[in-house]
């Protein structure tokens, strides 16, 4: 059977740290991590983008912190 995968997000300014943390943890644990940090986008709709990025994933981990991360713009919220 093959491992699930999961998709880990955190403003990384604030929580990049403990998002590294994480995503070692459930490599150890043989987990499919797919790190935001990693995620870059390549021109078109980044949130498009993004939900093909992690469609093959069974989970989302998204730290909350304080600070905010990215805004999308209204092109692509209207995509949504």
């Amino acid at each position: 059977m093959e491992n699930e995968a999961v998709f880990i997000s955190a403003v990384t300014g604030e929580l990049g740290g403990e998002r590294s943390h994480v995503a070692t943890d459930l490599r150890t644990a043989e987990v499919t991590v797919y790190d935001q940090e990693y995620f870059r986008s390549k021109g078109g709709l980044l949130l498009q983008l993004l939900d093909d990025y992690i469609r093959k994933c069974a989970a989302v981990i998204h730290l909350v912190g304080a600070r905010a991360g990215f805004a999308p713009k209204q092109n692509e919220v209207d995509f949504i």
